[in-house]
C-alpha cells in the first residue's frame, strides 16, 4: 500500500509540475501577444508607407509624361499657327490693299 501511495504522490507532483509549466507558458504567450501585435502593426505601417511611396512615384512619372505630351502638343499647335500666320498675313495684306483701292476709287 505504501508503494501505491508513493506512486499517487509522484503522479500528483508530476501533474502539479505540468500545471505550473502550462501556466508559465500561458503567461509567456499572454506577454508575447501584445509585442507580436505591435510588430505586425509596425510591419503593416511600413508596407503601407512603401506602397504609398511607390504609388506617388508612379503618379509623378505619369505627370511628367503628361506634361511632356502637353508641351509637345503646344509646340505643334504653335507651329501650325505660325504656318497659318505666314499664309494669312499676305492674304490679309491683299484684302487691305483691295479695300483701300476701292475706297480711293
Amino acid at each position: 500500500m505504501n508503494g501505491r501511495l508513493d506512486s499517487l504522490l509522484a503522479a500528483e507532483k508530476a501533474a502539479g509540475e505540468t500545471v505550473e509549466e502550462a501556466e508559465r507558458k500561458a503567461r509567456g504567450i499572454r506577454t508575447a501577444v501584445p509585442e507580436q501585435i505591435s510588430a505586425i502593426e509596425d510591419e503593416y505601417r511600413s508596407e503601407q508607407e512603401k506602397y504609398e511611396k511607390m504609388a506617388l512615384e508612379k503618379l509623378d512619372d505619369e505627370l511628367e509624361e503628361l506634361q511632356a505630351k502637353l508641351a509637345e502638343d503646344l509646340q505643334e499647335k504653335k507651329r501650325k499657327l505660325d504656318e497659318s500666320a505666314s499664309v494669312l498675313a499676305p492674304e490679309a495684306l491683299k484684302l487691305l490693299r483691295g479695300a483701300v483701292e476701292r475706297e480711293r476709287g
